[in-house]
């Protein structure tokens, strides 16, 4: 089995570099050809990755490590589409007080 690992908080020594992958059966982090273990996007990961199950990676990687540093905070189009919701339902209900 393979598990999605989250370094943003467990070591400096590790940079940019925010995730990892565990393979629970061998007990050591998945590396690439290019001997990488941890990566700063998923991007950066399936750019270094040769195998054959790349979108089981992709599915085991939460959304803000899809995205850069940079943007990890700002919502994703789908968070968005979420909020306005709602908030439509919210003002729905208020007795139409603005």
């Amino acid at each position: 089995m393979i598990r999605f690992i989250d370094l943003r908080h467990v070591a400096e020594d590790v940079g940019d570099r925010r995730f990892a992958f565990w393979n629970t059966v061998t007990d050591k982090f998945i590396a690439t050809d290019f001997g990488d273990q941890a990566w700063s996007t998923f991007d950066d990961f399936a750019e270094s990755y040769a195998g054959d199950q790349l979108e089981r990676f992709k599915g085991l990687t939460p959304e803000w490590a899809k995205r850069s540093a940079t943007d990890e905070h700002k919502p994703t189009d789908s968070e968005l589409h979420a909020e306005a919701v709602d908030m439509r339902h919210t003002e729905g209900h208020n007795g139409g007080a603005a």
